[in-house]
């Protein structure tokens, strides 16, 4: 239970990434107004945050110059909130204007070093640059961070590579962002519009996500997601090659089997939080061995003893996994399997079809988990 805490705390890290770039942009912006009370600019920041409906429990300057700003304990909303313990930043103004924006001058900003401690994970990136072009009311240029590391996680993640596209006016922002690492095994494109005063309404394309897991990969195309969310996501969640014990090994630690599998885990996002399997279904790519302990098939007829007994070490040639769930919570696994067993039935060709005990919806939620954290984020109530 522990490790699994632990586990849900540090997959919130990456998600707080937006909020934490906006802050870079607001203390730069704070520093050209030349106002020498710390504590007055301080108030301007939380201020600014507040105007954009999320509550400052807590803010700390340290430290603000021309060219290096230090934030510390800071927490936004009540609850739930989300808490950063530090940022440290050093950076160039090259030309960045703070307030009334002409039509048609550029922003260009460079920050050279930014450092976010949030126990137990820390995020680093060299740089950040900004370079925006003005015309008539429009701005429209690039965001990037050549090197994003997020450190101290259960696994490695390589160096990150974050572009994003902008345009914006003084209502609305478009963006198309793409991350990946050097080899684009860890990669994601998406596409956000939003409006200023109505953050609610905007909505955020995820045209690609995909990451390795299991010896494979896992990915995700064109998934829509509603700021208001108000609206049930549909995620296909498409698995390639991956080891069949980082599957149903990971539904039960009484299944151990080798191979690997693909296929498809339509799932159902709902607005309160629920989350359904609509008939996904999973194929070996070749054969393997599985073992299944006889506690993960309910029941007392001879069909059933014989299933017992094959799959304590099955020779597999074709195997087929079968899940989904309703509302309720309650999910059904499918396995239909033919090959033999050498132990129990020598080279007699078995072909199987049962019912396993077990839940498949942890480890969905497990893995929709930045989902939740950028619902709550965006549940976080307008300070008045």
């Amino acid at each position: 239970m522990v490790e699994k805490i632990t586990a849900d705390r540090k997959k919130k890290s990456g998600k707080k990434i937006f909020i934490i770039l906006c802050l870079i942009l607001l203390v730069m912006i704070l520093t050209l107004t030349q106002i020498p009370y710390q504590g007055i600019i301080q108030k301007k920041l939380k201020k600014a945050i507040e105007d954009h409906g999320i509550k400052v429990t807590s803010l700390n300057i340290e430290s603000i110059n021309n060219n290096t700003a230090t934030i510390s304990e800071l927490e936004l909303g009540d609850k739930p909130s989300l808490n950063i313990t530090r940022i440290e930043l050093a950076y160039r103004l090259q030309r960045l204007l703070t307030s009334g924006f002409d039509a048609n001058t550029g922003i260009n900003a460079d920050a050279t070093a930014i450092i976010v401690k949030s126990d137990p994970y820390t995020i680093n990136a060299d740089e950040l640059k900004a370079d925006m072009q003005g015309n008539n009311g429009t701005w429209k240029g690039t965001v990037a961070i050549p090197k994003l590391d997020i450190k101290d996680l259960e696994q490695d993640i390589p160096t990150l590579t974050v572009n994003s596209e902008m345009k914006f006016d003084r209502e609305k922002l478009n963006a198309d962002t793409v991350i990946n690492d050097k080899t684009k095994e860890y990669s994601a494109e998406i596409i956000s519009a939003l409006l200023f005063n109505a953050p609610r309404s905007g909505n955020i394309n995820i045209k690609h996500m995909q990451f390795p897991w299991g010896g494979g990969r896992i990915y995700a195309d064109n998934v829509i997601i509603s700021l208001a969310f108000d609206k049930p996501i549909k995620i296909g969640i498409h698995l390639e090659n991956v080891e069949l014990a980082d599957t149903l090994g990971k539904v039960s630690d009484k299944i151990k089997g080798d191979g690997k599998i693909s296929g498809v885990l339509p799932v159902i996002y709902y607005p309160d939080g629920t989350i359904t399997l609509d008939d996904g279904v999973a194929a070996a790519n070749s054969g393997g061995i599985i073992n299944v302990s006889p506690t993960l098939m309910p029941g007392d007829n001879a069909q059933v003893a014989i299933a017992r007994t094959a799959l304590e070490n099955f020779h597999y040639t074709s195997l087929k996994i079968s899940v989904s769930s309703d509302k309720n919570n309650k999910s059904s696994i499918n396995l239909a399997i033919e090959g033999k067993n050498p132990d129990a039935f020598g080279d007699r060709p078995v072909k199987l079809n049962v019912n396993l005990a077990g839940d498949i919806i942890p480890l969905i939620q497990q893995s929709l988990l930045p989902l939740e954290d950028f619902k709550k984020l965006m549940d976080i109530k307008e300070t008045k």
